[in-house]
């Protein structure tokens, strides 16, 4: 079930197949913080986050932010499709002590198709003393092939994801400490 703010917002877009894209260039995904504060405040400001709505800009910057890591290895023409993408947010799950909430990014690929660029899970996970652990675990896929010819094949979509995350995990961890 996907949450109300999100059922309005135009920026999301359902769900595509996991497989799409296989063979475009990855980087996997992941960030660990622990945050000073309770786990119950921290699900409920997780909650507030995505039901202000905020969580979908946040998203959409992030990406944005990540890209120059890119530059040199696309040409010119590539970056502005792939600069705009669709955010989906579905409702998060949790059990005693763990919410995940799955973290879906989509961008226009070769021929105009969406591909996935991030599939990750956002969890908290109660720790102990009163703290909790914000943990982002994911893919991050490049939206379009890189050249054999590039010298940093490998790094860009490394790079793009870890300017990528960094950002967003800021954003996140931000909203979470403060009131």
């Amino acid at each position: 079930m996907m949450p109300p703010s999100c059922q309005r917002d135009p920026l999301v877009v359902a769900d595509l197949s996991p497989s799409e894209g296989g063979e475009l260039p990855a980087a996997p995904v992941l960030r660990e913080y622990i945050l000073k504060i309770s786990f119950i405040a921290a699900r409920v400001r997780l909650v507030n986050l995505i039901s202000s709505g905020s969580l979908v800009p946040a998203s959409i910057d992030a990406y944005a932010y990540g890209l120059p890591a890119l530059a040199r290895g696309v040409t010119t023409g590539d970056l502005p499709e792939t600069a705009h993408i669709t955010v989906r947010i579905p409702e998060p799950t949790g059990t005693a002590g763990v919410v995940i909430l799955p973290l879906r990014w989509h961008a226009r690929g070769a021929g105009g198709q969406l591909t996935r660029v991030l599939d990750a899970e956002l969890m908290l996970i109660a720790a102990d003393a009163g703290r909790t652990l914000l943990r982002l675990e994911g893919e991050f896929r490049l939206p379009f092939a890189v050249s054999g010819a590039e010298p940093d094949r490998d790094e860009l979509p490394r790079r793009a994801a870890t300017a990528s995350m960094n950002y967003l995990v800021d954003h996140i961890k931000k909203s979470l400490a403060g009131p």
